[in-house]
């Protein structure tokens, strides 16, 4: 080993520092390349990363956008759905009113029916009991207008002479048969003078089948009888003296009787 001093050693050691700064220059050269290269790297993962957590960023703005968006709207359907919830409910209990009352209804009517059904029963009860009286009446109002009938069968009644269950009840009471024998005893008073006409005629035959009675007829050169005819008047007639020369009025009697209500009056023929 040589001494400090010796120049071969120094030599070596120069030139052994010289190589080994030159590798450490090296080294140091490749470092900072390899750092310069890896700075880049990652500087461009860096720009990478920084641009995915922009568009992240900005994807989660979009997505906070939509999400206040979609609460808006949710809170509005929220709403809506209370309201919608709250006059379903509404509807329901008016639903149940309506049918409680439709229920109340039915009943009533029920009741109403029961009611008619009796007022019917009693409406046919009393149609069956008035039936004559309403066909008598039906037979003399058919000429009230113009018939001394009429007002002779009104005055014996003694009430107004009308379809209606008053004057069905007062007939009833006062008996038709003798309504209609008053009325054609007043009426032939006046049978001379205003002779019966067709319409009375008629309105007698059937007032008299409706109170249960029948027409009696004088016949034209039958004797007269004064138990049996009335006389209204007499005409010179030599021929048919003592004879009936016209029926003025005729009688009335019970349906299968042989006694009379009510004479006919008639014309007798004299000398």
């Amino acid at each position: 080993m040589g001494t400090p001093d010796d120049p071969i050693a120094k030599a070596w050691t120069v030139a052994l520092r010289a190589q080994l700064d030159a590798v450490v220059a090296q080294f140091e050269a490749q470092l900072r390349q390899h750092v310069a290269y890896s700075n880049a790297q990652h500087g461009r993962e860096l720009a990478g990363l920084n641009a995915r957590i922009t568009e992240l960023d900005q994807s989660l703005v979009a997505s906070r956008a939509v999400q206040s968006q979609q609460a808006v709207e949710l809170t509005r359907l929220l709403g809506e759905r209370e309201r919608w919830t709250l006059e379903a409910r509404q509807l329901q209990e008016a639903l149940r009113a309506q049918v409680a009352e439709v229920e109340r209804l039915r009943g009533a009517l029920s009741e109403r029916d029961d009611e008619a059904r009796q007022l019917a029963a009693q409406v046919q009860s009393l149609d069956a009991q008035f039936a004559a009286e309403r066909d008598f009446v039906a037979a003399l109002t058919a000429v009230a207008a113009s018939s001394m009938l009429f007002d002779a069968a009104q005055a014996t009644l003694g009430a107004a002479l009308e379809p209606t269950p008053a004057s069905y009840a007062a007939l009833k009471a006062k008996r038709m048969d003798a309504v209609l024998a008053g009325a054609m005893r007043e009426r032939g008073r006046s049978a001379v003078r205003a002779a019966l006409g067709d319409d009375e005629r008629r309105a007698l035959a059937s007032a008299a089948a409706a109170a249960g009675c029948e027409l009696v007829e004088a016949a034209v050169g039958a004797r007269y009888a004064a138990a049996t005819m009335d006389k209204a008047g007499e005409r010179p007639e030599p021929a048919d003296e003592g004879l009936v020369v016209a029926c003025v009025m005729p009688g009335l009697r019970l349906a299968g009787s042989a006694g009379s209500l009510v004479h006919p009056r008639v014309i007798v023929g004299t000398a």
